[in-house]
């Protein structure tokens, strides 16, 4: 008798990683031969740290990132636990051929079983969704736990720059302490993630320009909705839009190595502004199979196997 792959995971409870995995386990288990159990698995899955492998499982962790600031004092302390898990990991998933690059050449190692697989966004979430309603003919939109590393200052210094007749920015998420007078820029603070699709839905473009991220789950479901993204040219969101949206240059090149990030928002912004005004003149047709949960889910399931030495 057939019996269902068991799959512990093993994540942070909050930030972009995390979400990411409770989407993957409720697809894996919707549409496999899936169980989830802390009981003797199969397969151990974990994301940013290593956790507590059980014994007998095969492990696979699935890189995020690493720490690559200079001025942050726990860099290394942080990147040893990273590295750690990497080498007693029985393989490897990296969210982007960046997180790849900046990996290997920051903590100096590279998994021998390794696969580069984009987050996905189930879409049939899309489909019910009703459209955020708003009067006006352009509608931005970021999303983000907003820190400086995000750049919201930035972000709405650009769209005031723009001066786009008839627009207005949706801030979506906490962190905004003093929100702007200006009542086209909305912030919506801390919202479900049901509530920020209404606004994907009602987006002309969605902005996301953080200095530093390997596979955004914001890019992913603006790409999803069918929105173009812009974004900034450092790390993996490029990677992830590609021909479906705008890429600024307001960063250095990526050298794939630690710097010291002194002040993420010290930006020319009017660059923003003017992929503002560009994006707007265009008309989009955006299809992403390759983000779609069911090929994410796929390749996963695929690795898993080989890792379990499975046809």
């Amino acid at each position: 008798m057939h019996s269902p792959l068991r799959i512990q995971f093993f994540h942070s409870k909050g930030g972009g990683p995390s979400v990411f995995m409770r989407r993957l386990r409720r697809y894996l288990v919707k549409h496999y031969d899936i169980q989830v159990t802390d009981r003797k698995p199969h397969l151990y899955l974990s994301a940013v740290w290593r956790g507590k492998p059980p014994k007998g499982a095969k492990t696979v962790h699935r890189v995020d990132n690493c720490y690559f600031d200079k001025l942050n004092k726990n860099r290394n302390r942080l990147n040893d636990k990273i590295k750690l898990a990497i080498k007693k990991a029985n393989g490897v998933i990296y969210q982007s051929e960046f997180s790849f690059k900046l990996c290997k050449n920051v903590l100096g190692l590279r998994a021998s079983k390794y696969v580069i697989i984009h987050n996905g966004f189930d879409e049939s979430l899309c489909e019910d969704v009703v459209q955020f309603e708003h009067g006006y003919k352009h509608l931005f939109v970021a999303c983000a736990l907003w820190r400086p590393i995000k750049r919201p200052k930035s972000i709405m210094r650009a769209f005031r720059k723009a001066e786009i007749p008839d627009s207005a920015l949706v801030m979506i998420g906490g962190g905004i302490r003093h929100p702007p007078s200006d009542p086209r820029i909305i912030c919506t603070g801390s919202i479900s993630p049901a509530e920020a699709y209404r606004y994907y839905k009602a987006a002309t473009a969605v902005i996301h320009i953080s200095r530093h991220e390997s596979c955004p789950n914001t890019a992913v479901e603006a790409l999803a909705f069918g929105k173009p993204v812009i974004c900034n040219n450092s790390g993996g969101t490029k990677e992830i839009v590609g021909n479906d949206g705008v890429v600024v240059d307001i960063d250095p090149v990526d050298k794939f190595n630690s710097f010291p990030m002194k002040n993420p928002e010290n930006i020319d912004y009017e660059k923003i502004s003017q992929a503002m005004r560009e994006v707007v003149k265009k008309e989009w047709d955006i299809s992403r199979p390759d983000l779609k949960m069911s090929t994410c889910a796929k390749r996963y399931m695929n690795f898993f196997n080989k890792i379990l030495n499975k046809k």
